[in-house]
């Protein structure tokens, strides 16, 4: 896959508005399932749209959509707003409340920049999830918001704050699928191509090997 490649990046506006209306769609925290959940179909769905990506990324609260490249001619406004808009009238319709995107147009000469971006949005997510995870756990403890997140700071390291998320689920470990985001993809089945979802990310170098694979090393 050699070549430039343009990412549609679109990150959600005003979160605390989606939480504090928690009523309407019964999601309390952007580490719920619930809302991983949904967030992997509003992924899926803007990938069969008719400017069809190649491959997305999504996390806690952002879709990265993958395309081979735009043509010149392309009106990149309009299709950025395109697909902003189906993102967020996904959500929206799906949570009875009202969301917003933001989207951004980047381009990555080859490879190797490219997944270093997507490796980037999985540190991100994994950042938002684990500190979501761990506050919920020291409130329930009884900590003020204020407390949490002093003790949260004062984990020595992530394995620290991965053991506390563990004991918030009342799991032996945080599953994958928690942690390291959504892709979805083309498969080729039967000679037919076919939307796909991966839920069973691997993690920093892992992912980034993953990546290499998945997209060729022929950009270098």
């Amino acid at each position: 896959m050699a070549g430039t490649y343009h990412i549609v990046d679109l990150t959600l506006e005003k979160t605390e508005n989606i939480l504090e209306n928690a009523q309407k769609h019964h999601i309390q925290y952007f580490h719920d399932a619930a809302w991983l959940h949904i967030m992997g179909q509003n992924l899926i769905f803007c990938m069969s749209q008719p400017s069809l990506p190649l491959f997305g990324f999504s996390g806690a609260n952002s879709i990265a959509l993958l395309y081979k490249h735009l043509a010149e001619e392309d009106d990149h406004a309009q299709r950025l707003f395109s697909i902003t808009s189906h993102a967020a009238s996904f959500l929206s319709t799906h949570l009875n409340v009202p969301v917003k995107f933001q989207g951004k147009l980047l381009e990555f000469p080859s490879v190797k920049v490219l997944c270093a971006f997507f490796l980037w949005k999985q540190v991100v997510h994994r950042r938002i999830m684990i500190h979501s995870m761990c506050l919920a756990h020291l409130m329930a403890q009884g900590k003020s918001p204020v407390e949490a997140q002093e003790a949260y700071l004062a984990a020595p390291d992530e394995k620290a704050r991965l053991v506390m998320c563990a004991q918030y689920l009342q799991l032996d470990r945080v599953p994958s699928w928690q942690l390291n985001g959504l892709i979805g993809y083309w498969a080729n089945q039967e000679d037919r191509l076919h939307l796909t979802m991966h839920q069973d990310l691997p993690s920093g170098p892992d992912f980034l090997a993953f990546l290499m694979d998945a997209f060729g090393r022929s950009g270098e």
